[in-house]
């Protein structure tokens, strides 16, 4: 947005310079009166926002370099978590697991709203199978393993599998979609639930504990496995205690990066 703004900027200031430089032209020959004060003011107020201009370029610069260095901070700390569980766990695949990292979203970070009202938003995600895609889901308090995390600030394991088995291809309309036990629709909406519903198995989501206050929360990481339709027997992989040892060991990391950044950025 603000390379827009700072474009659109340059392009008022350069106009502005071609009608002062037109201006002293005309006055030149004599077409028009000249205006000494006017013009003062003209390039005056040209060189002031010429300097907020540049000077918010340089907040603005400043502020993507430290949000790209973090982001790169927190892709290492997910893929060295995905890289353990792995190792710990020969019958899993690299390719079937995503990691993501959640904080409070700016807006109700600035508000200081309650906790069990705040939205989270993603900062981080990785996926070496770029699959699922990612589902939009607002994250809120109690919807999801995520949003269960956040409400009791504690960790949280759950198998999807039988529930996108059943529900992954199903079109369901509202009607059927109240019919489902609220525990399974996980404080889910219809279309958020039929847009998650057929794309994980497992989900492990550990709360993000701020490294300086004790029993603040800064966010949420989790570890997903990816569903995938298939004839065998579906064997739960990711409630191991190498498991949750890896998660724990990452959002501890994790929270050392968020807080060296500031989790509000």
């Amino acid at each position: 947005m603000w390379p827009a703004i700072s474009l659109t900027v340059r392009v008022i200031i350069v106009a502005y310079t071609v009608l002062v430089g037109l201006g002293a032209a005309l006055k030149a020959i004599g077409v028009i009166t000249p205006l000494p004060s006017l013009e003062s003011w003209v390039w005056f107020v040209s060189l002031i926002v010429l300097g907020v201009e540049n000077v918010v370029t340089l907040i603005v610069r400043h502020f993507r370099t430290r949000r790209g260095d973090r982001a790169a901070k927190l892709e290492d700390a997910l893929a060295s978590a995905l890289i353990q569980i792995v190792r710990a766990s020969p019958a899993l695949h690299l390719e079937e697991l995503g990691a993501n990292v959640y904080v409070v979203s700016r807006f109700d970070w600035f508000l200081k709203k309650p906790h069990a009202h705040m939205r989270l938003r993603r900062v981080a995600r990785l996926r070496p199978a770029r699959y699922p895609q990612q589902s939009g889901v607002e994250w809120a308090s109690g919807k999801g393993a995520v949003g269960l995390c956040w409400e009791a600030k504690k960790r949280v394991y759950k198998d999807w599998h039988a529930v996108a088995e059943r529900y992954g291809e199903a079109d369901m309309d509202q009607e059927t979609f109240d019919q489902i036990p609220a525990g399974t629709r996980c404080g889910f909406s219809r279309a958020e639930f039929q847009s998650i519903v057929g794309k994980y198995s497992e989900v492990v989501a550990e709360p993000i504990w701020d490294p300086r206050k004790t029993g603040v929360i800064l966010g949420v990481i989790t570890i997903d496995r990816a569903y995938r339709s298939s004839n065998e027997v579906h064997v739960p992989r990711l409630n191991k205690r190498t498991t949750h040892e890896s998660v724990g060991i990452a959002a501890g990391v994790v929270s050392r990066i968020l807080k060296l950044r500031g989790a509000g950025d």
